[in-house]
C-alpha cells in the first residue's frame, strides 16, 4: 500500500512537472563596433564624361550594413521528457555583414554615333591607391558583351574586386585611413573605318575615396525554447560535454528548425513546456 502511495505521488508531480509553461523568449540588444565600407567620387563631376560622341556616366554601389540570422542551439537539462518532445533552445543572433562583398560601378553609356558601339575590347581595370589590381575577366563579362545601338542609352554593372582581396577578411588592410579606388576604361571604339576596324579610341578614367568609419550597429539575440526530437536532444548533450553554457551550431539543425522562422519547421516553439525545465 506504501509503495503505491509513493508512486501516486510521483505521478502526481510528474504530471504537473510536464504541464509547466516553457518561459518567453528572451531578447536582449546591444551595440557592437562595425567598420562600414563607404565609398564616393573624388570630383562627382567626372562621374559624366563624354569623348568622341560617347558619353559614359560610372558610379559606384554603395555599401550597407544587414544582419545576417544564425542560429545555435544547447539541450535544457530535464528531469522528465517526452522523447518526441525533448527541450532544447535555440540561440538567434543577428551578424552584421557588408553587401555588396565586391566593388560594383554602374555603368551608363549613351552612344551618340551613327553605328553600333560595341564594348568588346575595351580594357578594364581596377587600382588601389595606384597599385593595379587583378580581377577575373568574367566579373565583368556582361560589360565587354555590351552593345549600344546609336543614338540609344543602355546601363550596365562591373564587378571589380572583393572586399576581401582589397582589406583581407579581418577588414583590417586598408592602406592608411583611406584609399583611392579608380576604374579604368581603356580602348573604347569611337571610330572606325568602312571594314570596320577601328581607327580612334577613348579612354574614360574615374575616382573614388574608400574608406571604413567604425560606427555602431544594434544586434538583437533572441534564445526560445524548442521541442525537438529526442535524438537532437541526446546530440546536443553530447557535444556539450556537460558544458551547459555551451551552444552548438548545426546546419541540419537550422533547416529541421527553419532558422529565423519559428513559424515552420518540426523545431516549433513551445507553448505548453510537456518536460521538466531549467
Amino acid at each position: 500500500m506504501r509503495l503505491s502511495w509513493i508512486a501516486l505521488v510521483f505521478c502526481v508531480a510528474a504530471c504537473a512537472a510536464l504541464n509547466t509553461t516553457i518561459p518567453e523568449p528572451s531578447v536582449t540588444t546591444q551595440h557592437v563596433p562595425v567598420r562600414m565600407p563607404t565609398i564616393a567620387a573624388l570630383d562627382p563631376a567626372q562621374e559624366n564624361q563624354e569623348q568622341d560622341g560617347v558619353r559614359v556616366i560610372a558610379s559606384a554601389v554603395p555599401f550597407n550594413i544587414s544582419n545576417v540570422l544564425r542560429c545555435d542551439y544547447r539541450f535544457v537539462p530535464a528531469i522528465l521528457r517526452k522523447v518526441a518532445e525533448s527541450p532544447v533552445d535555440r540561440r538567434e543572433h543577428a551578424v552584421p555583414s557588408i553587401e555588396p562583398d565586391a566593388f560594383r560601378f554602374k555603368v551608363r553609356i549613351n552612344n551618340r554615333l551613327p553605328r553600333v558601339l560595341r564594348l568588346a575590347g575595351t580594357a578594364v581595370a581596377f587600382q588601389v591607391s595606384g597599385r593595379n589590381v587583378n580581377v577575373p575577366q568574367d566579373r565583368y563579362a556582361d560589360f565587354l558583351n555590351g552593345i549600344v545601338l546609336p543614338q540609344q542609352e543602355t546601363e550596365l554593372e562591373l564587378s571589380g574586386p572583393t572586399l576581401a582581396e582589397i582589406i583581407g577578411d579581418d577588414m583590417k588592410g586598408l592602406p592608411g585611413d583611406s584609399a583611392t579606388i579608380a576604374l579604368l576604361l581603356f580602348d573604347v571604339v569611337t571610330e572606325t573605318d568602312g571594314a570596320g576596324n577601328p581607327t580612334k579610341r577613348a579612354n574614360f578614367q574615374y575616382f573614388y575615396k574608400f574608406n571604413m568609419p567604425e560606427r555602431s550597429v544594434p544586434v538583437t539575440t533572441t534564445v526560445r525554447r524548442l521541442a525537438l526530437p529526442g535524438q537532437w536532444y541526446d546530440f546536443l548533450s553530447e557535444a556539450q560535454g556537460g558544458d551547459l553554457n555551451q551552444w552548438i551550431a548545426n546546419p541540419e539543425l537550422d533547416r529541421m528548425t527553419s532558422c529565423g522562422d519559428p513559424a515552420r519547421g518540426i523545431g516549433m516553439a513551445l507553448s505548453e513546456a510537456n518536460i521538466i525545465g531549467d
